[in-house]
């Protein structure tokens, strides 16, 4: 759980910054998510709305999509939320605007943090952007030795195709 009291939230900005574990955003089952994550809020409130900027920051353990090696890289992320009393926004669409009661005192942030860096985990996981791989022939890492694997001769199936470009 990660609460905040929005009552004790005043008029203008102010700031809160929080080391968090893995856990506290349900996220101990996640293989990604090993280290404590930085949670840096930064509140404005303006009449009823209170908005609150997000910077997360964690580092995050992978296995490289070339290589299958481990390598732990720093996850950034931001986001921008808006808790409101107005009832006139509860229409919204934004899935970052959040409608409460009045008298609502406590807001648990867990879920919204936990979805952004879900939501922030890169597709492609490199260890370098310049990652040579495997092998796909002896599985010999690319990035620590060469190997001594011929290059792939072509498939037969295509032959026939490759005899219509010749024939023009």
């Amino acid at each position: 759980m990660f609460k905040i009291k929005l009552s004790t939230i005043k008029e203008g900005a102010s700031s809160l910054s929080r080391r968090v574990s893995p856990s506290d955003l349900r996220l101990h089952d996640s293989e990604f998510f090993t280290q404590p994550i930085d949670v840096e809020l930064l509140f404005e409130r303006v009449g009823r709305n209170v908005f609150v900027d997000v910077r997360l920051e964690s580092p995050v353990d992978f296995l490289c999509d070339r290589c299958s090696e481990p390598f732990t890289a720093l996850l950034k992320e931001q986001v921008r939320l808006l808790y409101s009393t107005d009832r006139e926004l509860q229409d919204q669409e934004d899935d970052l605007v959040y409608v409460v009661s009045e008298n609502e005192q406590d807001v648990d942030l867990a879920d919204t943090l936990r979805e952004t860096l879900i939501l922030a985990l890169p597709v492609k996981r490199l260890c370098t952007p310049d990652c040579r791989g495997l092998c796909p022939h002896c599985g010999a890492n690319l990035n620590l030795t060469t190997c001594d694997c011929k290059s792939p001769t072509a498939d037969p199936r295509w032959d026939k195709l490759n005899d219509l470009f010749k024939s023009n």
